[in-house]
């Protein structure tokens, strides 16, 4: 299988600057329609740092029919680097349909806690990849 993946639209740790709304969403798309047409067998949103975002990129990338699987960057305390919850994540992407969940561009240290965060807040399938670095 081929993942198509990408990422956020800014730079993932300044959370500030994501887009919403259509925007976000227009621009998610276009790129998810590339890739769909590109041949590609399900899309990867990796290190998605706010919830705004997130939700309009799977709701984009679900456009396609392809499945969608999204991937939130973590920081202390389990949280996403907006500070948003990873239940209140779940909670607000999981109507959208995305195949499954995953913790990324997270250090290891800090991929622990996010993990088991998210393995309570949905029954979706889930994976988790860390990295030995620092995202500041």
């Amino acid at each position: 299988m081929v993942a198509a993946s990408f990422a956020t639209l800014e730079i993932y740790s300044r959370t500030e600057d994501a887009p919403s709304g259509r925007e976000a969403f227009d621009e998610h798309r276009v790129m998810a329609d590339m890739f769909a047409e590109a041949g590609a067998d399900f899309l990867l949103f990796e290190a998605f740092s706010t919830i705004r975002e997130s939700y309009e990129a799977v709701r984009a990338g679900r456009t396609t029919g392809l499945d969608v699987v999204l991937g939130f960057v973590c920081g202390p305390g389990g949280t996403l680097l907006s500070g948003e919850s990873i239940e209140e994540a779940v909670r607000t992407i999981e109507p959208l349909g995305p195949a499954g969940f995953a913790i990324n561009c997270t250090p290891v240290t800090l991929a622990t806690r996010a993990a088991a965060d998210l393995a309570r807040a949905t029954r979706l399938p889930f994976g988790v990849y860390a990295n030995v670095g620092d995202w500041r």
